[in-house]
């Protein structure tokens, strides 16, 4: 069944038939946009649409390179421009955005995964574009927050002027989100949507060239240097807090949190039970998000000291 399905999609291995899908992908938000059509289940259907694009740019990626897969990449960037002509209100910007994070973070990652068949550095990559974008939203937008704050005021209106409804109360919770509204869409965005697109992409190229693609993942572990850096801003953010720093405290986590969760898997590798302690770690994650703090302080412990190489060495002993 497996190769069976391979097979179906053996055509999109090249260049054009790629190309000429991403691109229809595309065009297809775009009409939806311009007409200004507006349906949960159309919109449903986009979504897939825009991931299959992604999908598809990532593999030429990781299958072609860069310079052979240039015409998916273009592709993929036309009728998004395409679009933005269209939209004249703060959606503009946020479809910009959106589009542009996550087009960046999938190029940075399949490109560092075909070059250097490691997701670390992939990640810390990443992990930089973010903060960079952080920083220069605020050095765009000098009052970040009120901007948040009268987009999402001018987008919730009808439920604010609602006598039937307690708009005041709306009001402090605008407040609250608007402050880390930043840093939580660039984390999304730009490190877990294009992680997990680069991800589903990795796994159906490594199906297709297996001999290729055996090592492709080293591990995901945070360096010493990033993980100063976050422990700084987290210091600086107990003191004395700012909206960038609130903002790149979320990017700095997120990676901490993969760091920890590919240790995990590291010493549940030679369990005889691992597929079950890992189910169970996860469900309770998903169960309990909080829990993904222990992730974060074990990849902190991970970054700064020799722990993954002793585990490592422990399990190899262990086995022989």
């Amino acid at each position: 069944m497996h190769a069976a399905l391979m097979k179906q999609f053996e055509p999109l291995q090249e260049m054009r038939y790629a190309a000429g899908v991403v691109l229809l992908c595309g065009l297809l938000e775009t009409c939806v946009v311009i007409w200004g059509i507006r349906s949960p289940i159309l919109g449903v259907l986009l979504a897939i649409s825009a991931l299959f694009a992604y999908f598809l740019c990532s593999a030429s990626l990781l299958l072609h390179g860069i310079k052979h897969a240039s015409l998916v990449v273009v592709s993929l960037c036309v009728p998004h421009l395409i679009t933005s002509f269209f939209l004249d209100d703060p959606g503009a910007l946020i479809f910009l955005l959106q589009w542009g994070l996550t087009t960046v973070g999938v190029l940075v990652l399949s490109v560092s995964l075909r070059a250097y068949k490691s997701w670390s550095l992939g990640f810390e990559c990443v992990a930089g574009l973010a903060v960079l974008v952080v920083l220069l939203a605020h050095a765009w937008v000098p009052d970040l927050t009120q901007w948040w704050v009268d987009l999402m005021q001018l987008k919730m209106n009808p439920l604010i002027e609602d006598p039937s409804y307690q708009g005041p109360a709306l009001q402090p919770l605008i407040q609250n989100l608007a402050r880390f509204q930043t840093g939580y869409m660039v984390t999304h965005i730009l490190v877990l949507a294009s992680m997990l697109i680069t991800w589903l992409a990795m796994n159906w190229v490594r199906a297709i060239q297996p001999t290729q693609w055996t090592q492709y993942l080293k591990g995901v572990r945070v360096g010493k240097t990033l993980t100063l850096s976050g422990l700084i801003v987290l210091i600086s953010l107990w003191f004395q807090p700012t909206s960038i720093t609130l903002d790149i405290v979320p990017i700095w986590m997120i990676l901490l949190a993969f760091s920890g969760l590919s240790m995990i898997h590291i010493l549940a590798a030679e369990s005889s039970s691992k597929n079950i302690i890992l189910s169970c770690i996860y469900l309770v994650i998903f169960l309990m998000p909080t829990t993904l703090l222990s992730c974060v302080i074990l990849g902190m412990i991970d970054g700064l000291t020799p722990l993954r190489a002793w585990c490592v060495a422990r399990l190899k002993g262990q086995t022989q």
